[in-house]
């Protein structure tokens, strides 16, 4: 709709109803095809975590029970931790059930909630910029899907969450700034809006005042009139947090300097250097052309009060502050822009609580669209004073729009794969003590599944090139060092493997998965009592995986310890991929080992049942 000037200047002019649903189908669309790309991605970086090798997923819809009743990750390694997102992983549960093991259906389904929750978003945008002309929420919305700074949310399956939260914050909203009266209808859907959000993350939680906040700027009917849907998503929010703190471990986990860079930080001087993250977020936002998966300890390399970045930070929260100060008296647009931001990034700062992150640019997901709210009041702010045409406006925001579009279909494929995508975030991120160790693991599991010799030892080299680059940059990084043991085993050089082993145990004692390294290294060396303490040791530490049960029924089966090596097969049984595995040894040596008939037909007819239910999965 053209928008004329008056004497007062170019005023506002109610959205045209009347093509939403048409420009609905073709966000939809763009959002879909731009991505269409991961489809045929593969698992990569922590979706084994949540997806491919969580046991819960693995057993498909039946398992719903258990995801709702355990903390994220034990369905991964077993252990309690922090986080309860129960939502998106029993979305992967369902998947498995429909789609099978392979990661494209997992994929599919991705992207398809990814495109949904942009359309949820354009008729939010609808509502906000109500008195406006079309196409700025069309221009906002296309932005908010081309935007290259979420491609990590689209091509990694472990950011279901952040889709998820999206689509539940995003329905909730729309449910509130509906006309009409609050019907049982609609205490439903901000029911389940709200539940959706919150059991998908816990950042999700500043719905709970995101929500009056809108209703303060747009609901005519004010807080009053909407206490009943307040009321819910209050009680949507109680219990989520009464699950979780029945189900996770609360306080959270001990994170390490690795995980978050501001660990090297005392206060007052932690507070500086999240400031500064502030400045290096906004000029990702504005300027997405380096784009990184890790932004580990030191890749950034704060430095607190010496950091300029600390003050350009100062400066955006100084803008971002004036801008909501000025909103809450006028009611703008700008002023809720920069609130809804504030709200859903202040969790993930680092400014109020430490977070098991630098920064990430899924961290960014949802407050960016409180930012392109604000870029949009801009625009259309320069359109009235500057009296520039429509169609130069909409050219302006066509040609934004490309080139956001034109780095997201570059910038998707790092996403392939481990391989390509650690190769890729270690060349962007060279100073990156996890990037750097995440790439020598890669290139050392490559090795292990090569038969080439030479190929094999060239990769190992050049792993050891990276461990180096890393250890020079900090070592005490528990995970290079194991590394290094794995590759000094596999280079025959077991005193070294096991002084590295023992070095990652020091730093990190609870992970089970380093005793098992040392324990590989002590069957090499033939020091078998070595070994089966070291086994015992990550058995104890809650490790749990059938290559582990696998290779200490081995040293069992070596040692002739024949009723140990079935006890530690039955222990595999428990893990449903391993079942099948396992029935099989166990008849083997009942068969084989123990000449006893009876037992190996036993566990024979157990295995057939097995593959006939798998037969029928």
């Amino acid at each position: 709709m053209a928008v004329k000037p008056s004497k007062k200047g170019v005023q506002p002019q109610p959205t045209v109803w009347k093509p939403i649903s048409r420009w609905s189908i073709l966000l939809f669309l763009f959002a879909f095809i731009l991505n269409a790309d991961t489809l045929r991605y593969q698992f990569t970086y922590d979706d084994p975590l949540v997806v491919s090798q969580n046991k819960f997923v693995d057993q498909g819809w039946t398992s719903l029970p258990e995801i709702f009743s355990t903390a994220s990750l034990e369905g991964y390694n077993g252990q309690k931790e922090s986080n309860y997102r129960p939502f998106s992983i029993g979305q992967f549960a369902i998947e498995r059930s429909v789609f099978g093991t392979g990661p494209g259906g997992f994929h599919f389904m991705h992207l398809l909630y990814y495109a949904l929750g942009c359309v949820m978003v354009f008729h939010l945008l609808i509502l906000i910029f109500k008195d406006y002309p079309i196409w700025l929420p069309i221009g906002v919305a296309a932005l908010f899907i081309a935007h290259p700074l979420h491609t990590e949310v689209v091509a990694n399956l472990k950011s279901r969450d952040e889709i998820t939260s999206l689509i539940g914050i995003v329905g909730t909203l729309l449910v509130l700034l509906k006309t009409g009266p609050f019907t049982i209808k609609s205490a439903v859907l901000v029911f389940f809006s709200s539940c959706m959000a919150f059991f998908s993350k816990e950042s999700a939680l500043p719905l709970i005042l995101a929500a009056p906040i809108t209703i303060y700027y747009f609901n005519p009917g004010g807080l009053k009139s909407n206490l009943r849907a307040l009321i819910v998503i209050g009680l949507a929010a109680s219990i989520y947090l009464v699950m979780r703190q029945y189900v996770a471990e609360v306080p959270g986990p001990n994170f390490r300097l690795e995980d978050n860079a501001l660990f090297v930080f005392k206060y007052p001087e932690r507070l500086i250097a999240a400031i500064a993250l502030i400045a290096h977020y906004a000029w990702i936002f504005l300027f997405p052309v380096i784009l990184r998966a890790d932004y580990s300890f030191d890749q950034l390399q704060l430095s607190g009060w010496s950091d300029p970045w600390s003050y350009a930070g100062l400066l955006v929260l100084g803008v971002i502050l004036y801008w909501i100060i000025k909103g809450l008296k006028s009611k703008s647009i700008a002023g809720y822009a920069a609130t809804f931001s504030v709200l859903f990034y202040v969790v993930t700062s680092n400014l109020l609580v430490m977070t098991g992150a630098t920064l990430a640019e899924r961290f960014m997901f949802i407050p960016s669209l409180g930012l392109l709210m604000l870029i949009g009041t801009f625009i259309f702010e320069l359109y009235k004073k500057q009296k520039i045409s429509e169609s130069r406006m909409i050219a302006i925001l066509i040609v934004v729009t490309a080139l956001y579009s034109i780095r997201t279909f570059t910038r998707n494929p790092v996403w392939r794969d481990n391989p390509n995508l650690f190769g890729v975030t270690a060349q962007n991120s060279p100073r990156s003590i996890r990037a750097l160790t995440n790439l020598a693991s890669i290139k050392y599991e490559s090795a292990m599944r090569l038969g080439n010799p030479v190929t094999r030892a060239r990769l190992c080299n050049e792993a050891l090139t990276y461990l180096d680059a890393s250890m020079a940059i900090y070592g005490q990084y528990a995970q290079t060092h194991i590394t290094y043991g794995n590759i000094q085993r596999e280079q025959k050089k077991y005193p070294l493997s096991i002084e590295s082993i023992r070095k990652a145990i020091a730093i990190n004692p609870a992970d089970g998965s380093f005793d098992f390294s040392l324990a590989l290294t002590y069957v090499l060396t033939n020091e078998d009592s070595l070994a089966l303490a070291s086994f015992q040791q990550a058995s104890d530490k809650g490790l749990n995986n059938i290559s582990f049960y696998d290779e200490w029924a081995k040293l069992y089966l070596k040692r002739k310890q024949f009723n140990e090596a079935i006890q530690t097969y039955k222990k595999m049984m428990v893990i449903p991929a391993g079942k099948r595995f396992a029935l099989s040894q166990i008849t083997k040596i009942y068969r084989d080992q123990l000449d006893d008939v009876e037992q190996a037909m036993f566990y024979n007819e157990q295995l057939k049942k097995v593959v006939e239910a798998e037969i029928r999965r």
